[in-house]
């Protein structure tokens, strides 16, 4: 599991292009919500549920070893991000309810609900309380020894990773990873030239109503600088344009396409990832089934 967010949807920079020919693609579907978004390296990354638990059961270790050395701590699980609808925002608004609120404003980032009950607030901050310079010592490993007990390489955080770990080959449920391949999909997918004539057709459609843009992420670009309320009118004439060729569809299935591609290409490293996902949960449901 790492903790570093990486989201499909920045389109420019490197990527890997090794893929020579454009992949076929199957069904273009008809998307009327993010949550019809199905990709198939969905199916690499964690769940909702499996995150939670594991993140839990990190969390209760990680007290168990400071409650060993006298010490006690409270796991900040605040802003722990939902894997599963990240790339999903990459493709832009498909619901017509998210333009009408709030045009080119549509996406909030979703956080899973698992902060610890009783955590502790600094009134100053209104943020979680800081730690204590000897908590850190005994949660990093930074010292030899704490209350006359050796304190574990790594300290008490190393203690809960590598419990929860356990079993694991290569780089384990690699949540950055499967991300990395999803968002190079996404850049490959972008270049294709079914998309590439697709966005001059939206690019038409946006000129009739006074809009010059060459795709779809430059009318995202430039809506920033707008007011609530043009960029919302701007937003409405988009997803019409979007809507009358079944824009996002297309996006969707080239980019499942080169997404298969990838996995086709990564087999091995994803199969450890997968069975990681599952060696971490049954190690994570273990922890919280033993507290």
């Amino acid at each position: 599991m790492c903790g570093c967010l990486a989201v499909a949807v920045t389109v420019a920079g490197c990527s890997d292009r090794s893929t020579s020919k454009p992949p076929n693609i199957g069904a273009i579907p008809t998307i009327g919500s993010t949550a019809q978004i199905v990709l198939p390296l969905d199916a690499y990354l964690q769940s909702d549920d499996q995150y939670s638990a594991t993140l839990r059961a990190t969390g209760m270790l990680t007290v168990r070893c400071m409650t060993g050395f006298g010490l006690d701590y409270t796991p900040d699980f605040s802003r722990m991000p939902s894997w599963t609808d990240q790339g999903r925002a990459a493709f832009g608004f498909v619901d017509l309810q998210d333009v009408q609120r709030a045009g080119y404003r549509w996406y909030t980032p979703r956080y899973l609900d698992i902060d610890p009950p009783g955590a502790k607030t600094d009134a100053k901050t209104g943020g979680k309380t800081a730690l204590r310079p000897d908590q850190v010592s005994v949660l990093q490993g930074t010292v030899p020894t704490f209350a006359g007990k050796p304190v574990p390489p790594g300290g008490c955080n190393k203690v809960a990773d590598d419990a929860v770990h356990k079993g694991e080959s290569g780089n384990g449920a690699d949540n950055d990873f499967v991300a990395k391949l999803a968002n190079d999909a996404f850049v490959q997918s972008q270049s294709d030239k079914r998309i590439t004539d697709a966005f001059k057709t939206w690019s038409t459609c946006m000129k009739q109503a006074g809009y010059s843009f060459a795709k779809p992420a430059d009318a995202q670009n430039a809506s920033t600088g707008m007011s609530d309320k043009d960029q919302i009118t701007m937003a409405g004439v988009d997803f019409q344009c979007r809507q009358r060729q079944n824009l996002v569809g297309l996006e969707v299935a080239v980019d499942a396409a080169y997404q298969k591609a990838l996995i086709d290409k990564n087999a091995e490293a994803l199969a450890n990832v997968k069975q990681s996902i599952g060696i971490e949960l049954t190690n994570a449901m273990s922890a919280l089934g033993g507290a």
